[in-house]
């Protein structure tokens, strides 16, 4: 799908799609930052904080996200097909899809911020 933009005249899977898509791209750009930020948090982890456990936590996050982007990918490619819907079985299974990744997403992010709440709690004591 070339464009996100919404027009009057999109079908309801058409703005379904669109506004998935757009979601979709939000996570990946956020998975993205979030293990850059990472990076840096990895060496306070050990370099200042000298917590090899948290460390090895924050590391598997790095890790984890190659994992997570490509889910989100695999996702995408079958979101495309939602637009073939004609019945309310095939919408409930992609708008299922979309939570279930949705799910994964906030999984990954609340372990993230627990890890760098840790590590933050640590510097200030």
């Amino acid at each position: 799908m070339q464009s996100n933009n919404i027009y009057n005249n999109d079908s309801e899977n058409q703005v379904t799609q669109k506004r998935s898509l757009e979601e979709l791209n939000m996570w990946i750009s956020h998975i993205n930052y979030i293990s850059e930020e990472c990076d840096y948090i990895v060496k306070i982890a050990s370099n200042k904080l000298k917590r090899k456990d948290l460390r090895d936590n924050l590391l598997l996050v790095i890790k984890n996200k190659n994992s997570l982007k490509n889910t989100f990918l695999e996702y995408e490619k079958t979101s495309e097909n939602i637009i073939e819907c004609i019945d309310l079985d095939c919408d409930l299974f992609y708008y299922n899809e979309h939570v279930k990744t949705r799910g994964l997403y906030k999984d990954y992010v609340d372990n993230y911020r627990k890890l760098k709440k840790e590590v933050f709690l640590g510097l200030l004591a």
